[in-house]
């Protein structure tokens, strides 16, 4: 076993491994993550309320009622709204910029731009679609986090 360990493989493995470990950008992915436990917990006891509630177990209220759409709203709200703030912030504080929470605001305000799209229903009401702003939202905000704190570095280091 320990030849195994000490094998080219192994060692180009930990090598990479080191690499990949330094990258700003996945350790502040890892470091946004970490901060969102508690968060991801809200939203695991929402849907568990969900799921023991409805029609299915205890038949307290069916889904798509005001309670279920109230009850499953932090749901609907954990992931991607909070990666990325967190993501943003702890990017920017990695790279060393002068206030990384203003980089989160500006990612979290980008973000919504592209993922948050308002739609009108056919009684005239403006609202947000919601689609891309659970889990399905979070590879589309780790895009926007990366271009929007870069262009604020590079607006920085250029004066501009």
């Amino acid at each position: 076993m320990e030849k195994l360990f000490q094998s080219k493989f192994m060692i180009k493995l930990q090598d990479f491994g080191q690499k990949l470990g330094s990258n700003k950008f996945l350790a502040a992915l890892q470091a946004a993550m970490m901060s969102l436990m508690g968060i991801i917990m809200v939203g695991a006891i929402s849907q568990i309320i969900c799921s023991v509630g409805s029609e299915t177990l205890l038949g307290l209220f069916k889904t798509g009622d005001s309670v279920y759409n109230i009850l499953y709203l932090p749901y609907q709200f954990t992931l991607s709204l909070w990666v990325v703030a967190l993501f943003g912030y702890n990017y920017a504080k990695n790279l060393k910029m002068k206030s990384p929470i203003m980089n989160a605001v500006d990612a979290l305000v980008c973000f919504l731009l592209v993922a948050g799209a308002l739609i009108v229903t056919e009684s005239g009401l403006t609202t947000i679609d919601m689609t891309y702003l659970g889990a399905q939202g979070m590879f589309i905000g780790f895009i926007v986090v990366f271009l929007s704190v870069r262009i604020e570095k590079l607006c920085a280091e250029k004066n501009i």
